[in-house]
């Protein structure tokens, strides 16, 4: 994701990509260049790069799991109930035991 490319004052284009959450505050990697596509470039080829070494080999009841333990601490408890109902009944039945990564 290309969250903005811009002229610094000293001619250079910089671009920033989010890459993560420490203490709830967004943290960035910062790309430069000497034009906007050259920063494009740097951010997409970082992406991918990114998405290519961080293979995960979870399966999808796992993440589901994962997530859930995540939301709890701030859904009320009628959401959270509404929540597994409709994963054992509709989502889980077909997805439980595939990996995470093959499901597009």
């Amino acid at each position: 994701m290309i969250t903005n490319v811009y002229q610094r004052k000293d001619g250079r284009f910089e671009g920033r990509i989010t890459v993560g959450r420490i203490g709830g505050k967004r943290q960035y990697k910062a790309f430069f260049g000497r034009t906007p596509d050259d920063v494009i470039t740097k951010m997409t080829d970082y992406r991918k790069r990114i998405v290519e070494t961080a293979a995960v080999c979870k399966t999808f009841s796992e993440v589901f799991d994962e997530w859930f333990k995540s939301i709890s601490i701030r859904a009320k408890d009628s959401t959270l109930a509404n929540y597994v109902l409709k994963a054992e009944k509709h989502i889980l039945p077909v997805f439980a035991n595939d990996d995470i990564t093959d499901i597009k």
